[in-house]
């Protein structure tokens, strides 16, 4: 039974199969076969690196060519065995093909191939070095191409042919290097493989070979040039150390022309070296005598009456038969001057890339009128415009596709500009093919010809885009910070305004409850009253949001859970949806928290649902969205900015008109609307962002005409929500009332000190009142076991409430302390607690609620 096929699909010409005995297991046979193969695989693979291992010796020995040829076509002999090998070189003009090595090939063949012509119609041979390809010739019985060349081969009993072009490192072609087979076929995989092998090998014999050449006959011309060229040299005769220096070099040394030596030795004894480098210039020159190479190049410096010089030193080695030194001639030269200018140029050069590099500037030159591919850019370059390395082609029309189309006539308005004055300057976006856009700044000048026509464009190349970014985001924070500081502005004036209103809103109230409990049931009087306390209750609500507005409102902040608030403002939304309008919910922050209060997270949500029914007049579709978002890195907003952090976000968008873009940057200043008087006050949008940046968040909007509009709203998250949200604890059915506790009772405004005394009076308390905190002190001072109870307002002048509730925890350190202001910040909050008040209270007040506080802190105390 025959051996199964190799997995090659074809063997070697001349490899044999042997044969397994029938009467062995197919188990066994299989794995004798297995074995076999591994084993020749391995044997052909130790072979193959045999040769390639001799034939390097040999072409780093500087073995001649045609040796390491014929070498060569003898190792690929035994491995394509019945085949010969041929190598044809190439001449220096690429017009013929010589023989070079075909060991097992008759003269009668090679005489008739030798010098022809490097034409397709010649032979496979020809074809292959003029195509720079690969020819395969299966079987030149069926072959017409080149009936000449196949009677030549036929002749000598071969069939088929596999010709390879040997090229360079930079792709010159050097020659073919061809393998006849007596038997027809193609080449399978693996010998593919091995042809590449071999024909790389004879590629670097022959241009290591090409080298050397070329450097001997360099050297040769160096000779000749030596004469003529004002450099000094030196010949010494190993076997004899008979020495010769020129008249030339002893000068350049600094010897005197009478100078006398008897060898080599007494000369360099006499040369003036300088200290650091004698030592490695005799080792550089001991190295090559005791070395195979024949030249030494190497640079030194002597000192040569007090001054140091640079010299630059070409020595040649000349062998004997032997390959031991016979002789030791060269030539010096004094390079001081260019040593000087190469460093200092150096020295420029440095300076120069590194001005580039900090610029991140791309030199680059453009010739006018050049042909196609003679514009060529660097890697750098490329990389700026999103190319691959090599990728451009230098053509006009290729950049002029590069940049964006929208700012090709600002740089077509730059190269007329150019024209006109020299100076190249432009800026412009180019769009990789990532998609992503870079904006480049050109900066150069145009040269002029002889005739005055454009020749040359010379210049620098610069990405600017993350400035450009961040002059845009610079622009952004601009209009940012214009914004707050106009909202800022307002809401300090607003929140003065609040405080102000808040204290006539007190005596209103005040007054007005007062008046109420007096006034006969049933009575006109009656109803006066309670429609005056109803409009002094709108005016507080009133008020409560401008305070909102001005984030001087801010209550107490807890961990609130974000999505139950929404759904439940939802369901009192849906309740009284307008006909046509229908919404579309997704919450998915489940449990997450965000500090802060849940009737200001319903404040907002509630406001911008409202603005969006109204911007469905016909209706539409209401979508509201909930969930947990991770920024990876800090960006703008169209109001405030986000930090990398988790955020619960919020978005509402409608399918509505949208927003003009000539108001959008109007939209959240206070009091701004579109709506018709009376439908809506301003102060919706307005609310959300002071609430909304009184949390440490940010709003981002986009809006489209027809299309309708969005508003996502970054609430900082705060972890998971771990229970329900503080109650806010129901106020008492019932006033609580005193027992006789002398409460000071301190405000700068005389009506609101009437007020308060009143209402504690009738409440069973013993009040005294002062309208100056300073005179309200010294009473204190006088007797401070004489008071059970402080109540006082914060804003006053000379002395605040916080600065009198400090000074007198200092006299009596556990006096219960009330502080009331109009202007209830967190900051007059935090202040308050600081100073020891117990409570902190905001006007208007009502009697229930200073009843409440006070009966609150006075229980405490006990």
């Amino acid at each position: 039974m025959s051996s199964p096929a190799r997995s090659s699909g074809r063997s070697l010409p001349g490899e044999r199969r042997r044969q397994h005995a029938e009467r062995e297991p197919v188990n066994d046979q299989i794995g004798s076969y297995r074995r076999r193969t591994d084993l020749e695989a391995r044997k052909r693979t130790e072979t193959l690196l045999a040769a390639e291992k001799r034939l390097l010796e040999m072409i780093a020995k500087g073995s001649p060519l045609k040796q390491t040829l014929n070498a060569l076509c003898g190792f690929v002999e035994e491995i394509f065995r019945d085949s010969s090998v041929s190598i044809l070189l190439l001449d220096a003009r690429g017009e013929r093909l010589w023989h070079g090595a075909a060991p097992s090939l008759p003269d009668s063949y090679t005489s008739q191939i030798d010098g022809s012509a490097v034409d397709p119609a010649i032979g496979p041979c020809a074809a292959a070095a003029h195509s720079a390809r690969q020819v395969i010739v299966p079987d030149f019985a069926s072959e017409t191409r080149w009936p000449q060349v196949r009677a030549l081969v036929l002749a000598h009993g071969l069939r088929a042919c596999w010709s390879t072009p040997i090229t360079s490192s930079e792709g010159k072609v050097f020659g073919t290097f061809a393998i006849y087979a007596r038997k027809p076929g193609g080449p399978t995989v693996q010998q593919q493989y091995h042809l590449q092998q071999f024909t790389h090998l004879a590629s670097i014999a022959i241009e290591r070979d090409h080298a050397l050449d070329a450097l001997r006959r360099s050297e040769e011309r160096y000779a000749l040039a030596m004469a003529s060229s004002g450099e000094g040299h030196w010949d010494w005769i190993v076997a004899s150390d008979d020495f010769y220096a020129s008249a030339l070099l002893l000068q350049i040394f600094g010897l005197s022309p009478d100078s006398t030596f008897s060898s080599r030795a007494q000369f360099l004894e006499l040369v003036p070296f300088h200290p650091d480098d004698r030592s490695k210039w005799e080792a550089a020159v001991q190295a090559l005598l005791a070395g195979p190479n024949a030249r030494l190049e190497t640079e030194m410096r002597i000192v040569r009456n007090g001054e140091t010089r640079w010299l630059h030193m070409t020595g040649l080695c000349l062998r004997d038969e032997g390959g031991a030194p016979a002789r030791w001639a060269g030539s010096v030269s004094d390079v001081t001057e260019r040593k000087h200018a190469e460093e200092e140029l150096r020295a420029r050069q440095q300076m120069l890339d590194l001005a580039q590099k900090a610029a991140r500037a791309v030199a680059f030159e453009w010739r006018i009128g050049a042909g196609d591919g003679q514009n060529r850019w660097s890697p750098d370059l490329e990389a700026m415009y999103g190319l691959a390395p090599g990728s451009y082609d230098g053509t006009y029309g290729a950049w002029k596709r590069l940049v964006h189309p929208d700012d090709w006539p600002a740089v077509r308005a730059a190269i007329e500009r150019a024209r006109q004055t020299g100076d190249v300057a432009a800026e412009y976006r180019v769009l990789h093919k990532d998609d992503a856009i870079r904006w480049l700044q050109v900066k150069g000048r145009l040269l002029f010809d002889s005739e005055g026509q454009p020749a040359q464009i010379v210049g620098f190349m610069l990405d600017v885009t993350e400035r450009r970014i961040a002059e845009e985001e610079l622009r952004t924070m601009e209009a940012q910070l214009r914004l707050a500081q106009r909202l800022e502005a307002m809401g300090t004036l607003a929140g003065g305004v609040a405080h102000d209103f808040n204290n006539l809103l007190g005596a209103i109230l005040g007054y007005g409850e007062m008046a109420l409990g007096e006034a006969p049931a049933g009575s006109r009087l009656r109803r006066d009253i309670e429609n005056i306390i109803v409009a002094g209750e709108r005016g507080r609500a009133l008020v409560d949001r401008i305070l909102a507005f001005s984030r001087s409102g801010v209550g107490e902040r807890v961990a609130v859970e974000v999505q139950k608030i929404v759904r439940e403002t939802l369901k009192l939304v849906a309740a009284k949806l307008p006909e046509g309008v229908r919404i579309e919910q997704r919450l998915r922050a489940g449990r997450s928290a965000s500090m802060g209060d849940p009737t200001q997270i319903h404040q907002v949500l509630m406001n911008l649902v409202t603005n969006a029914l109204h911007a469905m007049p016909s209706g539409g579709t209401l979508r509201v969205s909930l969930d947990r978002v991770h920024i990876e890195s800090q960006r703008a907003a169209t109001m405030g900015s986000l930090l990398a952090a988790e955020y619960v976000v919020l978005k509402v968008a409608d399918s509505g008109t949208g927003i003009p873009a000539e108001i959008r940057e109007r939209i959240f200043d206070p009091f701004f609307t579109t709506k018709e008087v009376g439908v809506g006050t301003g102060l919706g949008l307005s609310l959300v962002h002071g609430i909304v940046t009184g949390l440490g968040g940010a709003i981002d909007m986009a809006s489209t005409l027809g299309t309708g509009s969005a508003f996502t709203v970054y609430l900082p998250r705060f972890g998971q929500a771990v229970g329900a949200d503080k109650a806010r604890m129901p106020a008492p059915s019932r006033m609580s009332r005193g027992n006789r506790q002398r409460i000071l009772v301190i405000d700068d405004e005389t009506p609101l000190v009437d007020l308060v005394t009143g209402a504690l009076a009738r409440l069973g308390y013993t009040p005294v009142g002062f309208t100056s905190s300073p005179a309200a002190l010294v009473a204190f001072s006088a007797d401070p076991q004489g008071f059970d109870a402080v109540v006082t307002d914060e804003s006053m002048p000379g002395r605040s409430g916080s600065e009198l509730i400090r000074e007198i925890r200092k006299i009596r350190p556990h006096i219960p302390a009330l502080l009331v202001s109009g202007y209830l910040g967190a900051a007059v909050t935090q202040r308050a607690r600081e100073a020891g008040a117990d409570d902190v209270l905001k006007k208007p007040l009502s009697t229930q609620e200073l009843a409440a506080s006070l009966a609150r802190v006075l229980q405490v105390s006990r």
